[in-house]
């Protein structure tokens, strides 16, 4: 028996979950077990020297000798937000636009609980999956470091890990946001996808750009990641952007769901 909304809403991703998870867990795997080769091949920090700065910025590629450069450039710089953010805008974009589309929204709102609480708890069931990822991310890097002599500061991997679990959740939102406005979830995926590539790109050409420097700060990419935590740590002022924004989206989505006229 499920008895409500959010236990729900896990339990209808937990066989994808499983697979994302393992997904995320041998993809980490596989680039510590190459940290050792990086390491002692100083010749490939040379290489890395010699790309043109645009492409080390934009890739935040920089020592990657180091543990937190390695891990910077090959894990959470790039790929592992990138996963977490495809798995919670597909989780966002569903959440209550493809109840609407299977046409089984009626069956979930006949139950005694408002639209925007049900909204509520679909979120927190999307952030409940993201987080799940992140821990499986960072669990496997903790496990394996040691083997491969990759010492690691765990709390700043820990505040690295949370930060992508932030911003990948954010545009979550977004995708349920525009979900809940639309019914659509091919819109609600589509347009949260095109902002998070455009937060991304913000961010990292605003390293290049000077003329783009002050608009990063409406980048949550930027917020999360582009503040390298896994360097200079926790920021609480760029994470309070992100949860209140996350907070906002929250809301206005809730606002604007309880107000459709739903198709069932």
């Amino acid at each position: 028996m499920l008895h409500s909304v959010f236990e729900r809403s896990v339990h209808d991703q937990r066989r994808a979950l499983v697979g994302w998870a393992i997904g995320v867990a041998l993809y980490t795997a596989m680039v510590v077990a190459v940290y050792p080769t990086i390491r002692d091949r100083p010749d490939v920090q040379r290489v890395i020297d010699d790309y043109p700065e645009a492409l080390r910025k934009l890739f935040s590629i920089r020592d990657i000798g180091s543990p937190a450069g390695f891990l910077n450039g090959y894990l959470l710089s790039v790929m592992i937000p990138l996963l977490l953010i495809i798995y919670a805008v597909l989780v966002g974009g569903d959440a209550t636009a493809g109840e609407e589309e299977r046409r089984t929204i009626d069956l979930l709102l006949a139950n005694p609980i408002s639209r925007t609480r049900v909204l509520l708890e679909k979120l927190g069931g999307l952030a409940a999956g993201t987080s799940l990822l992140g821990l499986s991310l960072y669990m496997t890097v903790v496990v394996l470091a040691p083997a491969v002599g990759l010492h690691v500061p765990y709390m700043r991997l820990a505040e690295a890990t949370v930060a992508m679990v932030l911003v990948a959740v954010e545009f979550g939102a977004i995708a349920v946001l525009f979900g809940a406005a639309t019914g659509r979830r091919g819109v609600a995926r589509g347009t949260a996808a095109a902002i998070a590539a455009s937060s991304y790109l913000l961010s990292s050409l605003s390293t290049m750009v000077g003329g783009l420097r002050p608009w990063r700060l409406a980048s949550p990419y930027y917020h999360a990641i582009g503040t390298d935590p896994m360097r200079h740590g926790l920021d609480p002022v760029h994470w309070a952007v992100l949860i209140a924004s996350t907070a906002f989206l929250a809301l206005a989505a809730g606002w604007w769901f309880d107000r459709r006229d739903l198709a069932t």
